[in-house]
């Protein structure tokens, strides 16, 4: 690397004195010939937003030994053998104390045992958690409509968090129950959701993050601004259960279900869908891949309702207009005793309409974004986070 003396400007971040320090967002790098770029935008080492793509998951998320930097201390050998488990080592404390509220981003973060440090916010494993929950609290009919009203929390501190937003979101209804179109609702608020934080949330992270990186290194500039999001969620169970594996199902149109097939092509569960719900699906994973591409890697994880989501649901049963000319259909999970092998030409890709490259758009949906007087009034992460 070339000396110092040829760089006009810092070098070393000066809080820990690091060439690159994930924590104060500082990263000075030399190119092949040991020349050191100045780290204005203009002058940083390039690099193709494709680098920070990551694979998708679809799933809960495990708050493994890793994150928490139990393995830090362990011997190549060792750490090689136990990284491998992802079993969570005890501290004494339960999981729902590791996050903290930043007054300064308006946002809520994982904390596991990393230090509270605006703007990066790192755990142990070098990436950083942003918290959100979902939180319906109004559902409402409307013609061939069933809408869900949800919050969108990213931080308990109401007044201080300018990011929350709440959102009427309106699928049309179906031919299922009607317990089956508000979940279907419900769905719908969590695919506006993964579009907000690519339309707002992402922008608001860069801006917060630009004042204080300081590189020239454009893969370390991307870096800065990145994050894993946990969405807590009420929505059914069965359905969440569903979504995380539904990127391995094939659709069978004859069945009119998701199916699941063993190795000799045996249905060994099928998971009923009406067009509405496999349209749905389709616009769940399409915008988990693209956060995906983006960087962004999506947890999932259900929350035990809590009385306003309750009573908005029952408030809803109750008004005889909103449960008429609905149907009984199966349930979510259906194990399929009747297994039989499937012919190829009844079997179409999750896929097969919508490139996942592309997510599918909204315009077949009634979209409105609310001001929600619930939100000064939502569940704190503390109560949100119970095993149940």
């Amino acid at each position: 690397m070339a000396s110092s003396n040829a760089f006009q400007g810092q070098l070393y971040c000066e809080k820990h004195s690091l060439l690159t320090c994930v924590v104060c967002l500082h990263s000075i790098n030399s190119v092949k010939d040991g020349f050191i770029p100045l780290p204005e935008p203009g002058s940083r080492i390039p690099c193709s937003e494709q680098a920070h793509s990551v694979e998708p998951v679809f799933g809960s998320f495990k708050a493994t030994a890793e994150i928490r930097g139990f393995h830090d201390g362990l011997s190549p050998e060792d750490r090689k053998k136990y990284m491998t488990d992802l079993s969570e080592p005890q501290d004494g404390s339960d999981f729902g104390s590791h996050f903290h509220r930043c007054h300064r981003c308006g946002l809520d973060y994982l904390l596991m045992g990393g230090k509270k440090s605006h703007p990066s916010h790192v755990t142990p494993n070098g990436d950083r958690y942003i918290l959100v929950a979902v939180e319906p609290f109004e559902f409402s009919r409307s013609l061939n409509r069933i809408s869900c009203s949800a919050n969108f929390l990213f931080s308990d501190s109401h007044a201080r968090s300018n990011i929350n937003a709440a959102f009427k979101c309106s699928p049309k209804v179906d031919s299922g129950s009607v317990q089956w179109n508000l979940d279907n609702a419900e769905l719908e608020a969590l695919v506006q959701l993964l579009h907000y934080v690519e339309d707002d949330l992402i922008p608001y992270r860069k801006r917060i993050v630009e004042k204080y990186v300081y590189t020239n290194s454009e893969y370390f500039a991307g870096q800065a601004w990145r994050f894993q999001l946990l969405v807590y969620t009420p929505l059914n169970r069965e359905l969440l259960e569903f979504l995380s594996q539904a990127h391995r199902l094939k659709y069978n149109v004859k069945r009119k279900a998701f199916v699941e097939r063993n190795s000799l092509g045996l249905v060994t569960k099928q998971y009923p869908a009406t067009e509405e719900r496999r349209h749905q699906t389709v616009c769940f994973l399409s915008m988990i891949r693209r956060l995906a591409s983006l960087g962004i890697r999506v947890y999932w994880q259900h929350t035990p309702p809590k009385p306003r989501y309750i009573a908005a649901k029952e408030r809803f049963m109750h008004d005889p207009h909103n449960i008429s000319d609905f149907r009984e259909i199966a349930g979510v999970l259906v194990p399929n005793h009747d297994q039989g092998i499937l012919e190829e030409e009844d079997l179409q890709d999750l896929y097969n309409y919508n490139s996942p490259d592309n997510p599918l758009d909204h315009e077949d949906y009634d979209l409105v974004r609310r001001e929600s007087p619930a939100l000064r009034g939502a569940n704190s992460f503390e109560e949100l986070y119970q095993e149940d």
